[in-house]
């Protein structure tokens, strides 16, 4: 990894291209190919229009920099603190990390979504669960929903049911 990083949103071309890049990320991670870059950038001006148009790239593929971003005393104490993570690592051992890094947020935002759902009444789990590991609400219950706050509900005080 860098010693010596671009800020965000600088402005560069790289070697061999007819377009400029804005660099809008550090350390990125190819998870198809499990290979760590330097940069993640995004086509100049247009900016992000959709992920699978964000380019990873390296310092060495670096032609030109057109223009430097702006950087203060904190995005350098990042910087200095990335470089120090990522020291004397080999590519594969920064992509397992950070494959693990990446496994265990899911994991807690999975149980912080679950935790949630128990204290404001459970949700009935449905087919999405197994794709996104979330529980998300089934149509019957949004439809349940729907028929409780139109009124149909003659025991409730509120919109909102009982307060």
């Amino acid at each position: 990894m860098r010693e010596d990083y671009l800020p965000l949103g600088s402005i560069v071309l790289l070697k061999d291209a007819r377009r400029q890049l804005m660099v809008i990320g550090y350390s990125a991670l190819d998870m198809k190919n499990k290979k760590m870059f330097d940069y993640a950038g995004v086509l100049y001006p247009e900016g992000f229009l959709d992920s699978s148009l964000n380019l990873l790239f390296n310092h060495s593929q670096i032609d030109k920099i057109i223009n430097i971003g702006y950087t203060d005393d904190f995005a350098k104490k990042y910087l200095e603190e990335l470089n120090k993570a990522n020291k004397n690592k080999t590519n594969e051992q920064l992509c397992e990390e950070t494959l693990k890094e990446i496994e265990s947020r899911v994991e807690m935002f999975n149980k912080k979504v679950k935790e949630d759902q128990a204290r404001q009444g459970a949700i009935a789990p449905s087919a999405n669960e197994e794709s996104f590991g979330v529980e998300l609400p089934v149509q019957s219950d949004i439809e349940n929903t729907e028929n409780s706050s139109s009124g149909e509900d003659s025991d409730s005080n509120s919109e909102f049911g009982e307060i």
